[in-house]
């Protein structure tokens, strides 16, 4: 259903591509809305989504929410905890966040350009262990800066965005009562991280 999910939207990004006016005033036209998805989180057994609405006359400044879920790759299962091995399985079963963006008109002749952001929520993993497959949950609130740089392939609406985001982790909440000792613990989310980040956008 995911993956049929996940071939639907790309489908409607191409056609919303393909089918646009020619002419070139329509490509400036007002597109306030924006959908985007990250499809490494299809492949990854998830899904994710973010939503957002340019409030600004120049639509540069936008607001929007954003959800995913999905299965860690192995390789982050360090660099995203403590007390946990690349063999354990992490999944982020919910996130969800309020976005804020900024694209810095630096290119005034495109629509390619960077842009600064802001995610703030609340996302909730559950860890288990490879050898004695014991569950853990944990949840906490993140503040995320981000960086990126939107590059318009087609008519100046659908476009590709690798970003960075730096995630500042707090509120941290275990299955343990008392962490005391971090490394007898059991897993505990780093309270400091950057993830690189690639999305599909279109504007609307």
């Amino acid at each position: 259903m995911k993956r049929l999910f996940f071939t639907l939207i790309c489908i409607t990004f191409s056609v919303l591509g393909i089918t646009q006016d020619n002419n070139p005033s329509s490509e400036k036209a007002d597109h306030p809305f924006r959908i985007e998805i990250e499809p490494t989180s299809y492949i990854a057994k998830g899904w994710s989504l973010l939503g957002s609405y340019g409030i600004d006359k120049e639509r540069d400044l936008s607001v929007g929410l954003y959800t995913i879920a999905s299965t860690l790759p192995s390789g982050l299962n360090r660099t995203m905890f403590w007390n946990v091995e690349e063999e354990d399985e992490i999944r982020l079963t919910f996130e969800a966040a309020a976005t804020l963006r900024y694209k810095i008109p630096y290119f005034l002749n495109t629509e390619s350009n960077p842009y600064i952001g802001l995610f703030f929520g609340w996302e909730a993993f559950t860890h288990t262990h490879a050898t004695t497959a014991q569950v853990t949950n944990l949840s906490n609130f993140f503040l995320t800066p981000q960086v990126g740089y939107e590059i318009y392939v087609f008519k100046e609406r659908f476009y590709l965005n690798p970003s960075v985001r730096i995630v500042y982790e707090f509120g941290r909440q275990t299955d343990f009562d008392n962490l005391g000792d971090i490394t007898n613990s059991g897993p505990v989310i780093r309270s400091f991280v950057w993830l690189p980040s690639f999305s599909l956008g279109v504007r609307l």
